[in-house]
């Protein structure tokens, strides 16, 4: 401490060293109030700050979220265009091992070309055949708008085709072939 003090006080020795220790010593302890007073206001966070935060959450949310449904309905639509082409793989399989005709699903599900996940939804869309003498049509409907904004069907072409329906179909493709 004497390496820290001026000249002149470290020549007088006893009382002004004495009193210079006093006063360091009642500005330490005033220091550490002050700190502790800082602390005690800090030890959480204030009204306006927790607002703050939860706005800014907000306003990411509701960016973010819209985003994140389109491109989950757009993928469910790209499952239910590739179970699609799945079902048509399995009718061509299955009209060369049983004389020209074309089976449904359980048809398929039984000869092990499709399995038993296609009687249930997939991916938010319910696909069903129809069956018919020498023709068939394969169809992925949508279990919601939330699940998919857009309807397919397959014929014997194996065209994946959007739904003939207007309001399940992007507008001027009802019956197109899927893009």
């Amino acid at each position: 401490m004497r390496s820290l003090l001026p000249d002149w006080l470290v020549r007088c020795p006893g009382t002004v060293i004495s009193q210079v220790h006093i006063i360091c010593s009642r500005l330490v302890k005033q220091r550490l109030q002050l700190c502790v007073v800082i602390m005690r206001n800090k030890n959480g966070f204030s009204l306006l700050e927790l607002l703050i935060v939860v706005a800014i959450i907000l306003i990411i949310a509701t960016i973010a979220i819209p985003s994140l449904l389109r491109s989950r309905q757009s993928a469910q639509e790209a499952s239910a265009v590739s179970q699609l082409r799945t079902i048509n793989t399995a009718e061509v399989s299955y009209i060369s091992s049983n004389a020209g005709s074309y089976g449904d699903i359980p048809s398929l599900i039984t000869q092990g070309l499709l399995d038993a996940r296609f009687t249930a939804s997939i991916s938010g869309y319910n696909y069903t055949l129809t069956v018919t003498t020498g023709d068939y049509t394969a169809s992925a409907t949508a279990v919601s708008s939330n699940a998919g904004r857009y309807d397919f069907y397959s014929k014997p072409d194996y065209v994946i085709r959007y739904s003939t329906d207007a309001t399940r179909a992007p507008t001027g493709l009802t019956g197109e072939p899927a893009r």
